[in-house]
């Protein structure tokens, strides 16, 4: 009868799903430090492979496979940032603050927030039974994630109908009927799963909307929302993780669509502007007076501009230069990153082992 004393189910509740909460967001960030360490490798791999960039849905510039895969990378390490900052508020033990008052046994909230793995207590015990900022926060950041790795699979999917992009074959599956077809099935997949962490995100966020500030029963309705959008998000990173494992770019299939689009029209007007002395505007229509036509071959020829030779060309942007110094630097941050990551887990992992220890130690007693 005595386990009950100096405690509420508000604050245990509110404990354990920060603990929850923690213990996935955690997981979450090793599994996106390992994603952007794959995509960085890439990215080194295919540094020197040109690729079409898109805007509008339609051939832009000239990229190359650095320059692609960081980008996926660097969103990646958007929402890891954001993942973090948004555990911020589960790191603070609300145990002692019982309903939202306190108690009268004399609970060390300090001693048992760091035996829990906690990094502190909440200022107000009201706050630390009843808010769900917690929650909110991490289905807030989830619900980016989710956008982010959208985008990224559709952006996969239409390099692989171009051809530019090979997704390894355990991602793919065939028609029923059609023999010829090599269906992006789990990319696919993730787009559904996103849309539903998305949904489910902002389904988290109506829970608490308009309570007054402190317990409501309503607050519970939120936890399996939680339980399933956190699911939902490791699959996610699952899914990531396995396609940039096996993920293979077509250099020849991208010359041949640079080739066929003629994307450096931009690099081109740019060079006849630099080389001539002559405003932009003149040299652009110049470009564009051949774009389509054999001169323009011609005209690029005779600057000595080639899809190929961009890299070392251009001094900004996707410059060889700058992309091989940033690489580097992206390289060195996603490793930091990922053995901070491991050191958090580790850590709440540590306390859970040490909790398992005074229990058992209570109970041969």
């Amino acid at each position: 009868g005595w386990i009950w004393i100096g405690r509420s189910r508000n604050d245990h509740i509110a404990a354990a799903l920060r603990l929850y909460t923690l213990e996935k967001g955690l997981t979450l960030l090793l599994k996106l430090s390992k994603v952007r360490m794959k995509v960085l490798h890439k990215a080194r791999e295919y540094s020197d492979t040109p690729g079409p960039g898109f805007t509008h849905g339609q051939p832009s510039q000239v990229l190359t496979g650095s320059c692609l895969l960081m980008a996926y990378e660097e969103a990646l390490a958007g929402v890891q940032d954001l993942l973090a900052a948004s555990l911020r508020d589960s790191w603070k033990s609300p145990l002692g603050a019982a309903a939202g008052a306190g108690s009268m046994a004399p609970i060390d909230e300090g001693g048992l927030a760091e035996v829990l793995g906690f990094r502190g207590v909440y200022s107000s015990p009201y706050y630390a039974s009843g808010s769900r900022l917690f929650l909110e926060a991490f289905l807030a950041a989830l619900a980016v994630f989710g956008v982010e790795a959208s985008r990224i699979a559709e952006d996969l999917m239409a390099y692989k109908s171009l051809g530019v992009v090979r997704l390894p074959s355990s991602h793919i599956a065939t028609s029923s009927i059609m023999p010829h077809k090599e269906n992006p099935v789990t990319l696919e997949i993730a787009r559904s799963v996103a849309s539903r962490i998305h949904g489910l995100a902002f389904t988290g966020l109506l829970v608490p909307l308009k309570l007054r500030y402190s317990y409501n029963l309503d607050l519970q309705e939120a936890n399996p929302i939680l339980y399933s959008i956190a699911g939902d998000a490791l699959l996610l990173a699952d899914i990531l993780d396995s396609v940039f494992d096996g993920l293979k770019l077509d250099g020849q299939a991208a010359l041949r669509l640079i080739s066929e689009y003629k994307p450096w029209s931009s690099e081109l007007a740019e060079s006849i502007a630099l080389r001539e002395g002559i405003p932009l505007r003149k040299a652009y229509s110049q470009v564009a007076s051949v774009v389509g036509g054999e001169g323009f071959d011609d005209l690029s020829a005779r600057h000595g501009i080639s899809p190929e030779g961009l890299a070392s060309a251009r001094r900004t942007g996707c410059s060889k230069d700058r992309i091989t110094r940033v690489l580097e630097e992206r390289e060195a941050r996603a490793m930091e990153d990922l053995e901070e990551a491991r050191r958090l887990y580790r850590g709440l992992m540590s306390s859970y082992g040490r909790v398992a220890r005074m229990l058992l130690d209570l109970a041969s007693q």
